[in-house]
């Protein structure tokens, strides 16, 4: 009668399947999306982003033309939140934005005046 192998004799089998890949789901991306009001103000709404919509702690908001202002329709932590020269002004508004701890919030000299509401 055949056994079915152990976890213990598996191991050394998910370790290499994790190793050439599989690891990857357990890293989180980061991902740089920039805001392009295409489709509406929706923030979660793919289409109004050139990337996914940053819903994460690993992902950065960046913000460079003028357009639509974003409202934020559930609380949402990402890691950064990036203005680029000739960005317009904007004003977030909705839910709670939060930068995690550790995250950047840079906003390039050349710019005159930028608003945020509920940011934390």
């Amino acid at each position: 009668m055949k056994h079915s192998p152990s976890l213990r004799q598996l191991r050394p089998a998910l370790l290499i399947a994790l190793l050439l890949g599989g690891g990857e789901m357990l890293c989180a991306q980061s991902t740089q999306s920039e805001w392009t009001g295409a489709i509406d103000n929706d923030w979660a709404k793919a289409g109004n982003w050139d990337g996914p919509p940053p819903a994460s702690a690993s992902d950065t908001a960046l913000f460079t033309g003028s357009g639509i202002n974003p409202v934020i329709g559930v609380a949402t932590t990402i890691g950064g939140l990036e203005f680029q020269s000739g960005a317009g002004a904007y004003t977030l508004t909705g839910a709670a934005l939060t930068i995690e701890r550790g995250g950047q919030l840079p906003v390039h000299l050349a710019q005159r005046r930028k608003s945020a509401n509920n940011l934390q």
